[in-house]
């Protein structure tokens, strides 16, 4: 059996090196897009792959891009080229975890029967009393408990005859439908879990919020209210240089709850780890603020760049147009010139000059 994942990344340093290691233990090779990341993940990831894990790394150099289409096309480009069994479309902060011992490969080998799987998401969240640990499922190791309120989510395994059968993957790849719209089967996985890491110290939620305004907020075409959750934080940033510690911790203990105002509970529960090999850390460096000033800085003219290039791109579409109207514009002179200077256009200049002298006659 052949299960494969892909997954898109950019500026994910602090925790690449933790998700190839863990779920290349799970999986038999991971398709890995990095989208102009600033950092060394694609270092990173270089690395990895001289190591011998099976990486197939693609370079993708649009500045934007629909993220459920991109995360569509790595579907097809992934079940194209290896053909596998299973696919996991799993983002960079997410491992593929189950509730019970040993290997979750395991439970994936014994599905069979349904279109589609799903199984949960789990958020793990910072305390405040993390290790120096540069391996994320070891540096945090406390689960927040579900809240009642909140809608859980998913995320789908796709088997072979799914998606050779043509599927679209919703946003966020929580679940998926056929493209000539019949429903699609899907059964829900109780012994699979994903541990989720979306907020994992001060330097990585600085760095993604202060990315994340400038990228929202050079986009013309943006919605109003884009990232309307990042402008508190930043704020902040702003006024004071950094992230307190309760704004860290309440967003790693909000994230993704709309209700702030909800009761959330936690408990110490590492993932499983014994049946991991070569887990150890060896490129991942230390979170520094010195890489949040470099990123911002390379981000910020790499969007001048991008407008740079929007406004030749515009200037030209002018210029071209203006072209156009003039080759129109020289046509319709020699249209006219023609038509004045025509047998018939003479003729009736000599008739209207016949009847205006006639008519000053009488």
């Amino acid at each position: 059996m052949k299960i494969w994942s892909f997954t898109t990344v950019k500026d994910e340093e602090d925790i690449i090196e933790s998700f190839v290691r863990y779920n290349m233990n799970i999986l038999d090779g991971m398709v890995i897009s990095d989208n102009n990341s600033n950092d060394n993940t694609l270092k990173i990831l270089e690395k990895l792959k001289e190591e011998g894990y099976n990486i197939d790394i693609i370079i993708d150099k649009n500045k934007w891009f629909d993220q459920t289409k991109r995360r569509n096309e790595l579907l097809e480009y992934t079940a194209k080229k290896y053909k596998p069994d299973y696919i996991f479309p799993i983002d960079a902060d997410e491992f593929i975890c189950t509730y019970k011992k040993g290997n979750p490969r395991k439970i994936i080998e014994k599905l069979a029967g349904s279109d589609l799987y799903r199984y949960k998401m789990e958020n793990y969240i910072l305390t405040g009393n993390e290790s120096d640990e540069l391996f994320i499922p070891k540096k945090m190791v406390t689960e927040r408990e579900e809240v009642e309120s909140e809608r859980h989510n998913y995320k789908c395994i796709i088997p072979k005859k799914t998606y050779q059968a043509g599927i679209f993957l919703q946003m966020g790849s929580h679940n998926a439908n056929y493209l000539d719209d019949k429903e699609i089967t899907s059964s829900i996985l109780d012994d699979l879990y994903l541990a989720h890491y979306p907020v994992r110290s001060s330097e990585q939620l600085t760095n993604k919020i202060i990315i994340g305004r400038l990228n929202n907020s050079s986009l013309h075409s943006r919605e109003e209210g884009l990232g309307w959750h990042q402008y508190e934080i930043l704020d902040e940033i702003i006024k004071d240089g950094k992230l307190s510690d309760k704004t860290l911790l309440d967003n790693s203990k909000y994230y993704g709850i709309l209700n702030k105002e909800s009761e959330v509970k936690a408990k110490e529960n590492p993932i499983n780890l014994a049946f991991c090999k070569n887990i150890s850390i060896k490129y991942t460096k230390k979170a520094d603020n010195n890489n949040i000033l470099t990123n911002t800085i390379k981000t910020s003219f790499a969007i001048i760049d991008r407008m740079r290039k929007e406004l030749k791109e515009k200037d030209k579409y002018c210029e071209e147009q203006i072209k156009i109207v003039e080759k129109e514009k020289d046509g319709y002179k020699e249209e006219l010139n023609r038509i004045i200077n025509s047998k018939t256009w003479k003729l009736k200049t000599k008739i209207d000059k016949i009847f205006k002298r006639k008519g000053k006659k009488q």
